[in-house]
């Protein structure tokens, strides 16, 4: 064992506190970069599994008097794979505590069935009946 190799583990016994700090500091410091990547990759996943599940529209073109004989034409467009047409409007909503007006986002349904994209999701009752006046 050479002279610069004894001296090193004499610096190691007598520092042993600090070397061992390092050593903690850099531990802590991979596992939080570990778990930053893991939560990461798993937020990814939990958003494309939502995504594709509910339907969601990967491409929004809003309009402004569009007649629905295009619709064929769009969908014939390479990589459309589903297409569906919806009144969008805006609106002002007073909510009960707030200063200001809300602003809503107003969108149609289908007359029949569900939506082809961007599904619904209800926490409770029902979707309105199409055949009701007080809806």
């Amino acid at each position: 064992m050479g002279a610069l190799h004894i001296k090193l583990l004499r610096d190691l016994v007598r520092l042993w506190a600090q070397a061992l700090a390092i050593t903690l500091a850099m531990a802590a410091g991979a596992a939080t970069l570990l778990i930053a990547i893991g939560a990461h990759d798993s937020l990814l996943q939990t958003r494309t599994k939502y995504y594709e599940d509910n339907r969601f529209a990967d491409v929004f073109a809003d309009v402004t008097r569009a007649p629905k004989s295009l619709l064929p034409q769009i969908a014939g467009i390479d990589g459309v794979s589903a297409i569906e047409a919806r009144i969008i409007k805006t609106a002002l909503v007073n909510v009960e505590g707030m200063v200001e007006p809300a602003s809503a986002l107003l969108v149609s349904l289908p007359t029949i069935g569900e939506p082809v994209l961007d599904k619904l999701y209800l926490r409770s009752g029902h979707l309105p009946d199409p055949g009701s006046t007080d809806q």
